[in-house]
């Protein structure tokens, strides 16, 4: 179940990133819908075949931008697609149909994993892009190059007065929407993440828990996600520098309370951690919210210097690994060897995988210093 040392070299999540041990990655976002074509769910006719042909064809004459493979959504399995939505790309897409027929859709993807886009989901073209830790102006400049290429062959549609047009009245604007994926165990420790909450939302942000069926007072791991709410306050690089700034602010909060127990790290906070590891050690069953939590307290044992043996990007890369979709695809592809009940039931086996994935990562983490 190992995976190769080129594929942890690609993964973009595996990286080091500025300010990581709280903003685990960030993400840019962009939208943009063809003139003189209506939005995907008022398509008519061939207008779906013809916007994607245009936008396939104005990818294929970028240059410098990376390489891109054209996926049908038709073609991807259910797996696929979870894997998709657990990625960032697909969360919140919407098929279009008429008349029963699905609109011809597709995802594109860079080899590198950093930059993707869907084509007629709820928009003509989203874009994305990818980056470990703080690093929005990373993530923008990188949209910034294919957008403008991709414009030296399209004419998107936009107005002076609103900017580009979306499908969504918050879009609309720069069409341009960043995200954060924040890990804030100590503001959730010592009951700080009301603070944190209020000035996220008065500087026109939103924050969440940023996995599924966890309420943002209980996330599961302290995991959140930031992300702003409109795209219309200001020129790209002013929402670049105000995702930045609260970013920044989030990290200084988090470090301040963090301090407060680095020193002396109590005997509550040391038992969290030796019942994670041991929970993850000799569990044969784990929930995701059991994982995210173990992964959680490791993040926090690492940064407290008190084990060793694993890094912080080895522990970012578990959020994805431990996923239902990339489980379901290690159950598909590979060959493994279940308990006669576990057998029976793909959920046993799903949380079987990811008591495995996770005793293979910690077999070299030594608690020396606990």
């Amino acid at each position: 179940m190992k995976e190769s040392k080129s594929n942890q070299n690609i993964a973009w999540y595996l990286e080091e990133g500025k300010d990581c041990d709280v903003v685990l990655s960030s993400r840019c976002r962009a939208i943009r819908n063809l003139a003189n074509f209506p939005f995907p769910r008022y398509f008519k006719n061939d207008d779906g075949e013809r916007v994607q042909s245009l936008v396939l064809d104005a990818f294929s004459k970028l240059t410098g931008c990376g390489n891109f493979m054209t996926i049908e959504h038709s073609s991807l399995s259910p797996v696929n697609k979870a894997i998709l939505e657990e990625r960032g790309i697909l969360k919140n897409l919407v098929q279009r149909q008429k008349d029963n027929v699905l609109a011809p859709s597709a995802i594109l993807m860079d080899t590198s994993g950093k930059i993707a886009a869907t084509v007629n989901a709820n928009d003509h073209l989203r874009l994305f892009s990818f980056a470990s830790g703080l690093d929005f102006a990373q993530c923008y400049n990188s949209l910034v190059v294919v957008d403008d290429q991709l414009q030296n062959s399209l004419q998107f549609a936009s107005t002076y007065d609103f900017g580009y047009l979306c499908s969504n009245l918050k879009d609309v604007g720069s069409g341009y929407k960043f995200s954060a994926r924040l890990h804030l165990p100590s503001c959730v420790r010592f009951g700080k993440l009301s603070a944190v909450f209020d000035y996220v939302k008065e500087k026109g942000f939103n924050i969440e828990s940023a996995f599924p069926g966890q309420s943002n007072a209980i996330a599961a791991g302290s995991f959140f996600i930031l992300s702003s709410l409109d795209a219309i306050s200001g020129t790209e690089y002013d929402q670049v520098a105000a995702a930045e700034s609260v970013c920044k602010y989030i990290v200084e909060a988090e470090r301040k309370i963090f301090e407060t127990f680095a020193d002396n790290k109590s005997t509550v906070l040391r038992n969290s951690i030796i019942r994670s590891f041991s929970t993850a050690k000799f569990s044969m069953l784990l929930s995701l919210k059991e994982a995210l939590d173990i992964i959680s307290h490791m993040m926090l044992a690492l940064k407290l210097n008190l084990i060793a043996g694993i890094s912080s990007t080895e522990l970012s890369g578990l959020l994805y690994r431990i996923q239902n979709g990339n489980l379901s695809y290690l159950l598909e592809t590979g060959s493994f060897e279940f308990e006669q009940d576990v057998k029976k039931d793909r959920h046993l086996k799903i949380e079987r995988l990811r008591s495995l994935v996770l005793q293979e990562a910690f077999e070299s983490i030594s608690l020396g210093n606990l």
